[in-house]
C-alpha cells in the first residue's frame, strides 16, 4: 500500500513468512554449525522514497519490525542514489 506525494511515495508493507526447512547445519573443517530457523514470523515495514533535482537524486528510508515465537527483529535502512 502506498501514498503518492508530490516528489515521492510513502508506503506500508505487512506480511507473514514461514521457514519450512527448520534447522540448518553446515560442516566446516570438522566443526558442525547449526542454526534453528524461526517457524512463522509476522512482519511490517514502512518507508519513504523521495526524488529531487528532476529525478536525478533518489533517497529511500525504510524501517521494519518482525516478530515470531522465538525471535524479534528491528531493521532500518537508508539509500541514496545519483543518476547520471
Amino acid at each position: 500500500m502506498g501514498t503518492p506525494l508530490p516528489h515521492g511515495e510513502l508506503y506500508l508493507d505487512a506480511g507473514v513468512a514461514h521457514e519450512f526447512l527448520g534447522e540448518m547445519q553446515a560442516d566446516v573443517s570438522g566443526l558442525t554449525f547449526s542454526n534453528d530457523l524461526p517457524g512463522t514470523v509476522g512482519l511490517v515495514s514502512a518507508g519513504l522514497t523521495t526524488r529531487a533535482a528532476e529525478d536525478t537524486l533518489l533517497l529511500t528510508l525504510e524501517t521494519g519490525y518482525a516478530k515470531g515465537p522465538e525471535a524479534e527483529e528491528f531493521t532500518a535502512t537508508g539509500n541514496f542514489w545519483i543518476k547520471f
